[in-house]
């Protein structure tokens, strides 16, 4: 089975009829969870030892799937935003969104001491 074959059918490609491709029985079956088995990542990284040129996974099919909420959550938020960078999130808000969703008395309880008679000198 090539590598195509074997990924198509490690996702599940709808063969003829709706019937998933190379599943017998599939019927008989439960319906999928929506999650990736494990030994289904270990068949990509088998997949992935054969091919020559660089291996590259869309996950945007199983994004699709799952939901951007439950893909972020089984990576988690906190994750993504140490990955991508907390200042490239406010660029993507902007600083008066970002100042907005927070709210005024909660910026301004945040500050330190020093800071508030930063933004006191600033503002007079």
């Amino acid at each position: 089975m090539n590598a195509t074959c074997r990924l198509r059918w490690l996702w599940g490609d709808a063969g003829k009829a709706g019937k998933p491709a190379g599943r017998p029985n599939a019927a008989s079956r439960p319906a999928p969870q929506r999650r990736l088995h494990p030994a289904v990542w270990k068949e990509v990284e088998a997949i992935a030892r054969t091919v020559r040129e660089k291996f590259q996974i869309d996950l945007r099919p199983a994004i699709e799937y799952m939901g951007l909420q439950g893909f972020l959550e089984q990576v988690g938020v906190a994750r993504v935003i140490e990955t991508v960078g907390l200042d490239r999130f406010i660029a993507e808000a902007g600083d008066k969104e970002v100042i907005k969703r927070i709210g005024v008395d909660r910026f301004l309880a945040g500050l330190s001491p020093a800071e508030r008679r930063e933004l006191k000198r600033r503002l007079q």
